[in-house]
C-alpha cells in the first residue's frame, strides 16, 4: 500500500523529536560546557589556514599565468 508511506513518516516525528530530548539531556554538561583554546593555536591555525586559502585562490584563479604574461604589471 503505498499511500501508507506518509503516514509511517509522519509517526516517526515524534519518536525523532523525543529521542532528540534524550540525547540533549544526557549529553547536554558536555555540549554547553565552554572549551578554551588558547590564543597561540587560533593563531597559528589561522596563519595556516590563510595560507592554504591564498594558495588555493592563486592556482585556481590563474594570477599567477597572467602575472607571468604581464610581469610589468603590479
Amino acid at each position: 500500500m503505498a499511500g501508507l508511506g506518509w503516514q509511517r513518516r509522519a509517526s516517526r516525528g515524534p519518536w525523532a523529536l523525543l529521542t532528540a530530548a534524550l540525547l540533549y539531556a544526557a549529553l547536554g554538561d558536555v555540549v554547553r560546557s565552554e572549551q578554551q583554546i588558547p590564543l597561540s593555536v587560533v593563531k597559528l591555525w589561522a596563519s595556516a589556514f590563510g595560507g592554504e586559502i591564498k594558495s588555493i585562490a592563486a592556482k585556481y584563479s590563474g594570477s599567477q599565468l597572467l602575472q607571468k604574461v604581464f610581469p610589468e604589471w603590479p
